[in-house]
């Protein structure tokens, strides 16, 4: 079911199994230090070069991202993903870009975020992640469901964005996929 309105974090006694590893404090304290390296990105660049580097990839750098863009279309599956926003390195104060970024072998969102956080840092843009969940892509009817949650990068006070990733992902595929979203499961 899609919806346009942010919901509230569900606990995890409230959910259903994951299929997956479950978050452990070694994955909780990785997150952690990302959350923190968000806080210093962006502060690299110094020079003119850096700055038309991040200018750049600003414009470039793709909203959707999925296996690092080998995605492949024609197989099933459901993954980890995380919400990304990256600020405009020359816009005023609050422009930004939202990023959708998944991996299918992913066994924790972290692993989905830490490709796209070194480029990110690369190109000198300020980053942060606002959340994760899943996506389960349908290969035979060409769909794809976003929903969850990640106990890593919990959605800030609890309010689930999968909006914003169903929108970013809209504006990405097009007509190609059909594209929902849920604020409910694991």
């Amino acid at each position: 079911m899609s919806s346009s309105s942010p919901h509230h974090h569900q606990s995890s006694s409230q959910l259903g199994g994951s299929g997956g590893p479950t978050t452990n404090a070694s994955d909780q304290a990785a997150a952690a230090a990302i959350r923190e390296r968000s806080e210093r990105s962006g502060q690299e660049r110094c020079n003119s070069m850096m700055e038309k580097v991040a200018i750049e990839a600003y414009k470039t750098i793709p909203g959707v991202e999925f296996d690092g863009g080998a995605f492949n279309w024609d197989n099933s599956s459901t993954f980890k993903y995380v919400l990304m926003e990256i600020d405009d390195p020359v816009g005023s104060e609050g422009e930004s870009r939202y990023l959708v970024r998944g991996l299918t072998w992913a066994e924790y969102h972290q692993d989905s975020a830490n490709p796209s956080i070194e480029e990110l840092e690369a190109a000198g843009l300020r980053w942060r992640i606002l959340g994760g969940g899943r996506i389960k892509y349908n290969a035979m009817d060409k769909s794809m469901k976003i929903y969850g949650h990640s106990f890593g990068f919990p959605w800030p006070s609890g309010i689930y964005r999968h909006d914003i990733s169903e929108r970013v992902c809209k504006e990405e595929l097009k007509d190609d996929v059909t594209i929902t979203h849920s604020d409910e499961g694991y």
